[in-house]
């Protein structure tokens, strides 16, 4: 395994943006190793680069790589046969030794169809590459060019790695992943997970503690993670799950359960959740009644671990992992919730855990990384912070928000915010964090609204590219909204915290100025439709959309401001060629050339609907721009 050394303090301070980089030969692995171990690294959350899937078209491929090196905690080396044979994986290993040296980047080779020795002294298909390489390079600059190859190979073969044809691992590639991934696991810090988390270790080994106490191989666990909303409970998961993946081949983290149920339904979480834990993206599930069945079977016989984060519900319990005797021995359940008493379901082993608010040492020292990027407040606002400290009430949500929004602000901004959240009950917790939304302009206002209501869970660049054609500036506007604490991207998704986010529907929905719909149900209330910017309706099958085109048509009709739309279906029922064919032309150019205003409507001219992965499709108009992005795919 590669050694594991403390971060030095140029690492600390430098900027992460992916947890591995991944160098290889293509023609050698890419069809088969590498996807492989991307896959698995993917499945178990593990942020990576890889090249043919993060380069644009067109994009100069040296420095984008570069960067992407620079910007890896950790870069695995896969040596082949061919891989010395390119100049860019060269420089590639070149870049990272480099890295490794300035910055404590973390380096794991994987000696794939070669030896160390062939590496390190350039024999075989290396040496016959080298030959190569110095009739090209005749120069000066090109023999030390040679020459700086050459010593990156010789000081990444010396490092202990993988040898897929070794004692260890004996040929099998399956094997080998496995141990990669392991080491992976433990070479990435647990603060990785996020930034300037306060007492997260404490917690960690508190629920340790707890764990020692119940969990063993023939045990069924049922963790349940509790707490109001803003206090951390899905944060905490994802540590624990990070420290203890490693142990399970299978394993899960379902997210914002509460959320997708209420969008998707259950049969789309219960194919997620076979998707996730078994890498069965074919799997199709009609009904309820068969998920529980194939979830019930698989369980029976594989020790697995899942978190269900984010549970308001019994039945979304009851349909993902039943009463808990559906699991194997040893597995286990982590479940995040808000009511204590859905855990009473279960007939296995349950230990409760409940994330309790930070006390004010933690609490000033969370508000303080926030307000003043350092452990502790500047002088002459020590008092100032700790009275923020005291009307947050040790809820981590709020001293985040409070103190993204007060950072670079001067003495007299703090105490005028200070005046406005003390008028506000200590139960209002949405009233509180809107003050971070009242201090916006009104352009950044928009984006925000915009992202809570549209654009959740998607990609930056497709955000950035619709609300640039609504005369928007997502640029700056997302990054203001990121040091505000108010958004976050998370693998290259906008995001942001549930309480964020009901905040923003609730703005939607209470000012007509800044009208977006978001759900279907609000769609079809007899409301005043004019003013509608945006519009999200998600489909959950063919029976959903066949009961209520005919009033979503009415209320299109008198969108005049309309600028987004966006419809999703979900479900088996979408996804087959057929079914897909038939609602692109019964929604599409049914819809555009029939129903919508002639103001929007007249000036497009042709439309293109994805099924698969939502793009932006610019139709102009005398209004601006509308964007049709239909969005059919599996419920996994």
């Amino acid at each position: 395994m590669a050694s594991t050394s403390s971060p030095t303090p140029s690492q600390s301070t430098h900027k992460f943006t992916y947890d591995v980089f991944l160098s290889f030969r293509g023609e050698d692995i890419r069809k088969t190793f590498l996807d492989h171990l991307n896959h698995h690294l993917k499945q178990k959350g593990i942020h990576t680069f890889k090249d043919d899937e993060k380069l644009k078209r067109g994009e100069c491929i040296a420095p984008t790589l570069l960067l992407a090196i620079k910007e890896s905690r950790i870069a695995i080396i896969i040596f082949s046969k061919n891989y010395a044979s390119s100049t860019w994986c060269l420089d590639e290993v070149a870049t990272i030794m480099e890295c490794k040296e300035k910055f404590g980047q973390v380096v794991v080779p994987i000696f794939y169809d070669v030896e160390p020795s062939h590496v390190r002294n350039q024999t075989r298909s290396f040496a016959k590459s080298f030959t190569k390489h110095q009739k090209f390079f005749k120069d000066d600059k090109g023999k030390a060019k040679v020459e700086t190859w050459r010593n990156a190979l010789r000081e990444a073969s010396k490092i202990v790695g993988h040898d897929l044809q070794g004692d260890k691992y004996n040929g099998y590639e399956l094997a080998c992943i496995r141990g990669v991934i392991n080491d992976i696991f433990k070479l990435l810090p647990t603060q990785s997970i996020q930034k300037n988390l306060v007492d997260l270790e404490s917690q960690l080994k508190n629920i340790s503690t707890l764990m020692k106490m119940s969990f063993r191989d023939d045990v069924k666990l049922i963790l349940g993670i509790w707490g109001m909303g803003g206090i951390g409970k899905t944060t905490l998961a994802r540590a624990v799950f990070a420290q203890l993946t490693e142990r399970f081949y299978y394993a899960c983290f379902l997210a914002d359960i509460r959320e997708n149920h209420s969008k998707h339904g259950l049969v789309a979480l219960q194919e997620k959740l076979v998707s996730k834990l078994w890498m069965d993206s074919s799997m199709r599930i009609d009904d309820v009644d068969q998920g529980i069945q194939v979830i019930k079977e698989r369980l029976a016989w594989r020790k697995v671990l899942i978190v269900l984060d984010d549970v308001d519900q019994q039945e979304q319990l009851d349909k993902l992992v039943g009463d808990g005797e559906w699991l194997c021995k040893g597995s286990l359940v982590i479940i995040t919730i808000r009511d204590k008493h859905l855990f009473t379901q279960f007939g296995v082993a349950v230990e409760c855990y409940e994330v309790k608010k930070l006390d004010k040492e933690n609490a000033l020292q969370l508000f303080s990384w926030h307000a003043f990027k350092k452990e502790s407040p500047n002088n002459g606002f020590v008092d100032l912070s700790t009275s923020f400290v005291t009307y947050a009430v040790g809820l981590p949500l709020a001293l985040k928000i409070w103190g993204s929004f007060l950072c670079g602000r001067d003495n007299k901004q703090w105490k005028s915010t200070l005046e406005m959240i003390k008028t506000i009950p200590d139960e209002e917790v949405i009233e509180k964090l809107k003050i971070s939304f009242d201090g916006l302009k009104d352009g950044e206002k928009r984006i925000f609204l915009s992202i809570a209501c549209l654009f959740r869970k998607k990609s930056r660049d497709y955000v950035e590219e619709v609300l640039k054609s609504c005369d928007l500036h997502p640029g700056i506007g997302i990054s203001v909204l990121i040091e505000r604490s108010l958004v976050f991207e998370s693998n290259g998704c906008m995001d942001m915290h549930d309480l964020i986010q009901e905040m923003g529907l609730r703005i939607a929905r209470e000012n007509p100025r800044r009208r977006m719909i978001w759900q279907l149900d609000d769609l079809l209330d007899d409301v005043d439709h004019e003013e509608m910017e945006g519009v999200l309706v998600t489909f959950r099958d063919r029976y959903s959309y066949n009961e209520n085109i005919s009033c979503l048509i009415e209320a299109l009709k008198g969108m005049k401001k309309l600028k987004i739309l966006i419809v999703e279906g979900y479900g088996n029922d979408f996804y087959s060629k057929t079914n897909r064919s038939e609602f692109e032309e019964s929604f599409g150019r049914n819809i555009i050339d029939n129903y919508l205003p002639s103001s929007l409507s007249g000036f497009i001219s042709h439309i293109i609907i994805y099924f698969h992965y939502p793009k932006a499709l610019i139709h102009q108009s005398l209004l601006g721009f509308i964007y049709l992005i239909v969005h059919s795919k599996p419920a996994s």
